[in-house]
């Protein structure tokens, strides 16, 4: 089999692992894999190809290939002979728009791919839908057509200009994290503040721009690593004989993942910041307030007074929501059994990390498990 996914983005990455997991469950594959090229070579002989196809070059490529060929690209149609598994880009677009609709001021921005990117935006549309629903406008940011296929084509002037004509305080649903650092860059440019005069949400993750960014960017919880699992779970459907959908399997997102450039804090409370960075780093163990109070040498009493007036809820429920995410995570991502998951997140035994998602979850593991896979296609 051929994966044909450069290893370039974090999404690609993700969607590789994925894709290599349940390859482990054939053992009949064999994965040709060359991270700097997305074109087969002519001797290659395989019985099958999963593929990011974004361009022409690739697609005419692919034509030559009488072999079942899975596309994993927002890029293009959904056909017969490319079928696609994807990220769901209108539910993708509906998490962004109905989190910043049911916690923030309702001045809403968007800001999509730039133009080098070549994409047919799959997501301003929908998010325009569900803000004017509200009774809201979208204000969207149009790049300049100057952009060549090497460079991107950011104008952090002309963009820091469209920001400060918005209202404020003002919320951004961004393509991705690259986008979203951009726009964090131009905010810093005019002495816009991030969250307080503008929040950020991207819709595609990137740790390493999240971290070269001023502030930590809140995002969609896209679940790539489903993307490469369904894919090759559908790709050995096809090479089996099975027949192409007539529409793209879709994976949902799985809600937002919040950090420091959607969270309303004054700028003075950078210990908030760090106790929560601490909370989600140490999501696989069993935290306590008073280890998360110790990390920012306050009392547990001031640490529970200031998550109460900054984020309307406790240090506690905040660990207890950590936890249940990386359960969900094992759960949803891996094959690994209860009590492996039990073990890796420092649950005492199954039956209490069964008894902790039952209360936090209302259904058991097993049963949760089952519905994610359900909720892979649309």
């Amino acid at each position: 089999m051929a994966v044909l996914v450069l290893n370039e983005s974090h999404w690609s990455r993700q969607a590789i692992e994925g894709i290599a997991s349940r390859a482990t469950h054939y053992p009949h594959w064999d994965l040709w894999f060359n991270p700097k090229s997305l074109l087969l070579p002519q001797a290659w002989s395989g019985r099958g190809v999963i593929a990011r196809i974004h361009d022409a070059r690739i697609r005419d490529s692919l034509e030559l290939c009488s072999q079942p060929t899975i596309n994993v690209s927002w890029h293009g149609c959904h056909s017969l002979r490319f079928p696609k598994v994807i990220s769901d880009p209108e539910a993708c677009a509906s998490t962004a728009a109905e989190f910043f609709l049911r916690q923030f001021p309702k001045s809403i921005g968007y800001v999509g791919a730039p133009l080098s990117y070549g994409y047919s935006d799959p997501m301003h549309s929908v998010v325009e839908r569900r803000v004017l629903a509200d009774g809201y406008a979208l204000r969207t940011y149009v790049f300049a057509n100057t952009s060549t296929a090497h460079a991107p084509d950011f104008d952090r002037q002309s963009l820091a200009r469209w920001l400060i004509s918005l209202p404020k305080p003002t919320s951004i649903v961004t393509w991705s994290s690259t986008v979203a650092r951009e726009v964090i860059l131009a905010c810093s440019k005019v002495n816009l503040r991030v969250p307080q005069d503008v929040s950020v949400l991207a819709v595609e993750h990137d740790p390493l721009m999240s971290q070269m960014s001023p502030v930590s960017i809140s995002y969609v919880r896209q679940r790539p690593e489903c993307v490469g699992n369904l894919a090759a779970t559908e790709l050995e459907r096809l090479m089996n004989g099975g027949q192409p959908a007539n529409h793209a399997r879709t994976v949902l997102p799985d809600g937002v993942q919040e950090c420091e450039s959607t969270l309303g804090l004054e700028h003075h409370q950078e210990d908030i910041f760090e106790a929560l960075r601490y909370i989600d780093n140490n999501a696989h163990r069993a935290l306590s307030v008073q280890q998360v109070a110790n990390r920012i040498a306050v009392s547990r009493r001031t640490l529970e007074v200031r998550f109460r007036t900054c984020l309307q809820t406790t240090p506690a429920e905040r660990i207890r929501d950590a936890r249940l995410q990386a359960v969900r995570s094992l759960l949803q991502n891996t094959h690994h059994s209860l009590a492996e998951i039990a073990e890796r997140l420092g649950f005492t035994c199954t039956a209490s990390m069964s008894r902790f998602f039952k209360k936090m979850a209302h259904t058991t593991p097993t049963q949760f498990r089952e519905d994610s896979q359900l909720r892979f296609t649309s």
